[in-house]
């Protein structure tokens, strides 16, 4: 990073700041991705020379969107104090910042997101995704405690009817699985809404050992059938873990 002087001279001599890079990245995008002091006082000087947040790159992100998958809250906070309206931008697949904080497990810049633009707390992006299913599957269950307390609803679901515990299930978040069990009361046969897939059927197919194991001990039942008559063994993955898996399930299913 360069120091204050060294930015201002470079736009004093007549330096773009809004200058794209390659996939459309401004030097204040760049900035965003680096984490500590010295990319802060950076960040100020280019948002004091007029540097526009409201850029998007070829994926529909800002600044803030790539702040918040770094996860520094002290870079967060200065473009929410200075643009508020970019909580409310959403990226080319319709996820807003709220999503991707979320996902990547960063606590404090979720409640703080919450704080300038709590209207998006179940916000759904193009494949109905909610904040709350992105913490699930990222197995940050501190993050959806939070976004529950903020008013998200435990029985969302994606377009493809998928709801948090299948998403955890299918991603093997063990945390999660427990916290949705065990504190929420979810419903661990529940089948989705198109492929009737249960938990444990999400489990075996993206080829969880740890979340199959952990889903029968919780009473999952290796019995129930998705849409086309299949039982969660039908639908095991290929891969190292097929053989350990199929024979859980057949244990279970004695």
């Amino acid at each position: 990073m360069f120091p204050d002087n060294y930015m201002s001279h470079f736009v004093l001599v007549g330096a773009d700041v809004n200058q794209i890079k390659r996939s459309d990245w401004t030097p204040l995008m760049l900035v965003c991705t680096k984490l500590g002091s010295a990319a802060l006082e950076t960040l100020r000087v280019l948002l004091n020379c007029k540097a526009d947040p409201h850029i998007t790159n070829k994926d529909g992100w800002t600044a803030l969107h790539i702040a918040c998958r770094t996860g520094h809250c002290d870079t967060v906070k200065l473009l929410l104090e200075n643009f508020r309206a970019l909580a409310n931008v959403r990226s080319n697949n319709g996820r807003y910042p709220l999503h991707i904080a979320a996902l990547h497990g960063h606590c404090t810049v979720v409640s703080l997101l919450h704080k300038y633009n709590s209207s998006v707390v179940s916000a759904r992006d193009w494949c109905g995704v909610t904040p709350l299913i992105d913490s699930c599957r990222g197995n940050h269950d501190s993050v959806a405690a939070l976004l529950l307390k903020c008013g998200a609803h435990v029985t969302e679901s994606d377009n493809m009817g998928l709801t948090c515990l299948h998403v955890a299930a299918q991603a093997g978040s063990c945390n999660m699985i427990r916290m949705l069990i065990e504190d929420l009361n979810v419903d661990i046969n529940l089948a989705a809404a198109k492929s009737k897939f249960t938990s444990l059927h999400c489990a075996a197919n993206a080829g969880q050992l740890e979340a199959v194991r952990l889903l029968l001990l919780q009473g999952a039942d290796p019995t129930l059938e998705d849409a086309h008559g299949r039982r969660a063994q039908d639908v095991v993955c290929s891969g190292p873990k097929r053989g350990d898996i199929l024979s859980l399930l057949r244990e279970f299913e004695l």
